[in-house]
C-alpha cells in the first residue's frame, strides 16, 4: 500500500511537471494573440514542456531576435509578412506558430480614456485625461500625450473659452472649471496635441473635437 501511495505521488509529480509548449504575446493586451508590428518591441513569452530540457531553442524565419530574459525574447520585425516562431527542445521541434506582422495603425487621441466623442461633463470630470489608442490594435503601447491646446464652443459654435499650451495630458484646473459649465452640444477642440513614444520620439496627433451629451 504504501509502495502504490509512493508511485503515485511520483506520477502525478510527474504530470505536474510536463505542459504544453506555448507561445505568449507579452505585448500584447491578449497574449494567445498572434500578430507581431513593425517598428516597435515585440515581447515573447515560451511555456516548455518540461522543466527537464536540458536545451531550448528558440527561432523566427525572419527579423531579429533576441533573449530578454529566462524564456523571453525581443522580436524586431520589419518586413510586412508571416513569421514563423519554432520552440526546439533538445534539438527536437516541439512546436510551431505563424504570427501575423503589420504595421502600427496612426494613433489617435482620446478623452477620459473611451474612443467615443459624445460624452457628458460627468464622463469627462470622472477621467479628465488625453490619451493615445491604436484603433483595431491590441498591442500593449507606451505612448503619452505631452501637451496640447483647448479650445470650448457654445453648441452655436460661439468662442467660450481658449487655452494655450497645457503640458501633460491632464485638464488643468481652469479647464475643469470650463467643462462643468458645459452644456448639450457645446464643444472641445484639443488640438496640436504632442505625444511622445519609445521607438518615435514626439509627433503630433491629429486634433479631438468633444460634443457634449
Amino acid at each position: 500500500m504504501k509502495t502504490q501511495l509512493i508511485l503515485y505521488i511520483l506520477f502525478s509529480l510527474q504530470i505536474s511537471l510536463l505542459a504544453q509548449p506555448k507561445f505568449f504575446n507579452l505585448s500584447s493586451q491578449d497574449p494567445n494573440d498572434k500578430e507581431l508590428y513593425i517598428g516597435v518591441e515585440n515581447y515573447i513569452g515560451l511555456q516548455t514542456s518540461t522543466y527537464f530540457v536540458k536545451n531550448v531553442r528558440f527561432s523566427i524565419s525572419h527579423g531579429t531576435l533576441t533573449k530578454v530574459g529566462p524564456n523571453k525574447y525581443l522580436i524586431n520585425v520589419a518586413a510586412e509578412k508571416p513569421d514563423t516562431l519554432k520552440l526546439y527542445e533538445d534539438d527536437s521541434l516541439v512546436h510551431s506558430e505563424t504570427y501575423q506582422v503589420k504595421k502600427v495603425p496612426y494613433p489617435i487621441a482620446q478623452l477620459a480614456n473611451t474612443k467615443d466623442t459624445l460624452l457628458t461633463v460627468k464622463q469627462i470630470l470622472a477621467n479628465p485625461i488625453i490619451s493615445v489608442y491604436l484603433p483595431d490594435c491590441k498591442y500593449k503601447h507606451q505612448f503619452q500625450v505631452l501637451s496640447f491646446r483647448t479650445r470650448f464652443s457654445k453648441s452655436n459654435m460661439n468662442l467660450l473659452a481658449s487655452f494655450d499650451l497645457s503640458i501633460g495630458s491632464y485638464l488643468p484646473d481652469k479647464q475643469i472649471k470650463t467643462v462643468k459649465s458645459l452644456k448639450t452640444n457645446d464643444k472641445i477642440q484639443f488640438y496640436d496635441i504632442i505625444y511622445k513614444c519609445p521607438k518615435c520620439g514626439t509627433q503630433q496627433l491629429n486634433s479631438l473635437t468633444i460634443t457634449i451629451k
